[in-house]
């Protein structure tokens, strides 16, 4: 008895350190990742997130500076012509489009497929490596390789509505884990109940500033408000965005917010017919 109480004064942890590399170019991007790192951290472990401004390979080549010997990727899109190239994943570009540069679907024309191609093999060479040869000699590994050698690919997307393509057995599909069920507080509670037809949302997402905008954009905007009085609408606009808040002073059916919890929002439309998104 004795030296079971003893034994109990002794907390059994298994944690490790974990750095979550996550290099963005939309705050959108840190909504999975984020999730992700949040989930290690209350499982016990140390983690710390480092979110620089731009993607690359960097990552795997400071990782293997460190030591550092398990790699996890994350990738909070579809897999795209970069991500598959890297980690040895089989991309046909005959049927399977480049995620940037094209908007084919599966069934491309023979122009099409050539197009495909080019736009594919624009993320095939790297620079940085060279930065880590130029640090650390010529015999660094190829960054591509350090990629490969991942022990788990995350992918914040549903298998069943990508297109068709073979896969590697470590990649596993977490569609949804970046949204949150939470109830809708207000003032957004109460603008979703105006509109006599119903409620519009408008956001142009995380990349694109409305102050960035020329001032004919949210004009043209504005004005498709105004003529349709009978809709409610729901407008993202950059908090400095100051034109556009100008432009709603003398609209009455639009609410200008810098921020809405998109996922409440949606979840409250019981018929959505039309969802335009950007990243």
């Amino acid at each position: 008895m004795f030296l079971f109480e003893v034994f109990c004064c002794f907390a059994l942890v298994g944690a490790y350190k974990i750095l979550v590399f996550s290099p963005v170019i939309s705050r959108s991007h840190m909504i999975s990742n984020g999730r992700i790192a949040d989930e290690l951290a209350v499982a016990g472990h140390d983690v710390v997130g480092l979110a620089p401004q731009k993607i690359n390979l960097c990552g795997n080549g400071i990782a293997h500076v460190l030591g550092i010997r398990s790699h996890f990727w994350v990738s909070s899109c579809p897999i795209s012509d970069h991500m598959a190239w890297v980690l040895g994943m089989p991309q046909p570009s005959s049927y399977i489009p480049s995620l940037i540069g094209t908007d084919s679907n599966h069934r491309m024309s023979y122009f099409e497929r050539v197009q495909n191609i080019y736009y594919t093999f624009l993320y095939i060479y790297f620079s940085e490596l060279g930065v880590f040869r130029r640090k650390y000699g010529a015999d660094f590994p190829n960054l591509a390789e350090i990629a490969s050698n991942s022990d788990m690919i995350f992918v914040a997307t549903d298998e069943f509505i990508e297109i068709p393509r073979p896969t590697l057995p470590n990649v596993v599909h977490i569609g949804g884990i970046g949204v949150i069920h939470s109830s809708l507080l207000q003032p957004f509670a109460h603008e979703l109940e105006k509109g006599a037809k119903g409620v519009v949302y408008f956001s142009l997402g995380t990349l694109v500033n409305t102050t960035s905008l020329p001032p004919t954009a949210m004009t043209t905007v504005m004005n498709a408000v105004k003529q349709t009085p009978d809709y409610h609408f729901i407008l993202v606009a950059d908090k400095y965005d100051k034109f556009t808040r100008m432009l709603a002073d003398s609209v009455s059916n639009v609410y200008i917010c810098s921020w809405a919890p998109q996922p409440a929002i949606l979840s409250k439309f019981e018929d959505i017919t039309l969802l335009l998104k950007l990243p």
